[in-house]
C-alpha cells in the first residue's frame, strides 16, 4: 500500500481524505449488503437441510472467518473457523460441513456463469475471465483431489505421497477429512429447489455488492468534477479479476500482491492521486473492515457470547 502511495506521489493525508463522506456511506452500505448476503446464503442452506441456524449466528461465522483468513496463508483458516463458530451456535460438525459445501457450490456456480459471460465479451474485457475461471479451476482441483483421496483403494498412500516424504499418519488424516467431505456433498441432494435458487441469488448479491465498492467510492468524485475515469466498466471488471486472481495467494492478506495487481490494472483508468485513495479504501471495505469486525467478535468476550437468536 505504501509503495502505491509513494509511486503515485500522493501524500498520506491527502490519500486518506480524498474520498468524500457520501462515497464512504455508499461503500459501507455495499459492505453491509455483501456480508449479510453471505450470511443469508448459509442460513438458506441451513433451512433447506433442516439445520437450526439463525442469521445472526451465520453472520458471526462469516465475520470470524474473515478475521482468521486474513492472517493465515491462502485463507486456510476460513472454513475451520466457520465450523467452530457454527458448532458454538449449536450446529453439529457434520451439518456445518454440509453448509460449507453448499456455500462453496453456490459460489462456484455463480462464478462460472459470470466468468463465461465475461469471456464471451460482456463488458469488453474477456481477459478478466482468466482470473475468475482460474480461481474456480484451483478450487475444483482441490475438490477432485479430496474425492480421489476418499475413494483411494486400500490403506496405503499413493506412491507420490510417500515419495515427497509425507507420512502415513497424514494420509490417514487427509482421507478422513476427504471422506467426511464426500458424505456432506451427498447431503446436498436433499436441498429443495427453492433453497438452491435462494443460495444462488444470495451468492449473486454478495458478488455484486463486492464489485460495487470501487464504483461507489470513485463515481461521486467523478460526478462532482473532482476526478475523471477512463472507462466505467473497468471499475467493475478489473477489481473482479483482482479479487479472484489473488484470492489464494500464499501470504496472509495477499502479502501486498493484491495492491500491486490493483495498481497495475487500474493505473490507466484512475488518475494517480485517485488511484492511491481508491486502493486504500477499496481494501478497507473489501478486506480490512470485515477482518477487524471478526477479530472483535473473537477477542471481546461479551461480543463472542452474544445470543444466536
Amino acid at each position: 500500500m505504501a509503495w502505491v502511495v509513494r509511486r503515485t506521489g500522493a501524500g498520506a493525508v491527502a490519500t486518506l481524505g480524498m474520498i468524500p463522506a457520501r462515497a464512504h456511506l455508499l461503500a459501507l452500505a455495499a459492505f453491509t449488503v455483501e456480508i449479510l448476503a453471505r450470511a443469508a446464503r448459509v442460513a438458506f442452506a441451513a433451512r433447506g437441510l433442516e439445520v437450526p441456524l439463525t442469521l445472526r449466528a451465520s453472520l458471526r461465522a462469516q465475520l470470524a472467518a474473515d478475521a482468521v483468513a486474513a492472517v493465515t496463508p491462502s485463507r486456510v483458516g476460513s472454513d475451520p473457523t466457520k465450523i467452530a463458530v457454527l458448532k458454538d451456535a449449536g450446529v453439529r460438525v457434520g451439518a456445518a460441513g454440509a453448509l460449507l459445501v453448499a456455500e462453496m457450490a453456490g459460489e462456484m456456480t455463480v462464478l462460472v456463469v459470470l466468468g463465461l459471460l465475461v469471456a464471451a465479451g460482456v463488458g469488453g474485457a474477456p481477459w478478466v475471465a482468466v482470473g475468475v475461471l482460474g480461481y474456480v479451476v484451483l478450487v475444483a482441483a482441490g475438490i477432485v483431489a479430496a474425492l480421489l483421496a476418499a475413494r483411494w483403494p486400500g490403506e496405503a498412500p499413493p506412491p507420490l505421497w510417500t515419495r515427497v516424504g509425507l507420512r502415513r499418519g497424514r494420509w490417514r488424516a487427509l482421507r478422513a477429512v476427504a471422506a467426511e467431505f464426500l458424505i456432506r456433498t451427498h447431503a446436498l441432494r436433499r436441498l429443495p429447489a427453492r433453497w438452491v435458487v435462494a443460495i444462488l441469488a444470495a451468492t449473486g448479491l454478495h458478488i455484486a455488492a463486492r464489485l460495487a465498492v470501487l464504483p461507489l467510492l470513485v463515481l461521486p468524485l467523478v460526478a462532482g468534477g473532482a476526478a475523471t475515469i477512463a472507462v466505467l466498466p473497468d471499475l467493475v471488471l478489473r477489481p473482479f479479476f483482482v479479487l479472484y486472481a489473488t484470492a489464494l495467494l500464499p501470504p496472509p492478506g495477499g502479502g501486498g500482491g493484491v495492491e500491486i495487481v490493483f495498481a497495475a490494472l487500474l493505473d490507466t483508468t484512475l488518475a494517480p492521486g485517485l488511484l492511491a485513495a481508491a486502493l486504500l479504501w477499496w481494501r478497507v471495505y473489501t478486506f480490512y473492515l470485515g477482518a477487524a469486525l471478526g477479530a472483535l467478535l473473537l477477542v471481546v468476550p461479551g461480543l463472542r457470547r452474544l445470543p444466536a437468536d
